[in-house]
């Protein structure tokens, strides 16, 4: 027979969700600080080609769930984002 989930939330197991919580969301953050400063090192050019790679492929996973034909959407969107990303160089310190 199962308990009632008021009975089984202790604050002990309550306690321990929050700590595992915490800890995963600690490691998520160092995650996204090493990631950010690695990409942050890229030069220009690979920081635009890194831009309109993931673009294209954001764009492709979208076009592939909707209904339509076409692969030319998602690389003129990676083209176009990498060449505004290599001409405005919002990466810089300046």
């Amino acid at each position: 027979m199962k308990q009632p989930a008021a009975e089984r939330c202790t604050p002990n197991t309550i306690d321990m969700c929050l700590t595992l919580l915490f800890s995963c969301m600690d490691t998520l953050r160092r995650l996204y600080s090493r990631l950010d400063t690695r990409v942050r090192a890229l030069s220009r050019v690979s920081y635009a080609i890194l831009i309109g790679l993931v673009s294209a492929l954001g764009v492709f996973v979208v076009r592939s769930l909707l209904a339509g034909d076409g692969s030319f959407g998602p690389v003129v969107m990676g083209v176009s984002m990498a060449v505004v990303y290599y001409v405005f160089d919002p990466n810089s310190e300046n």
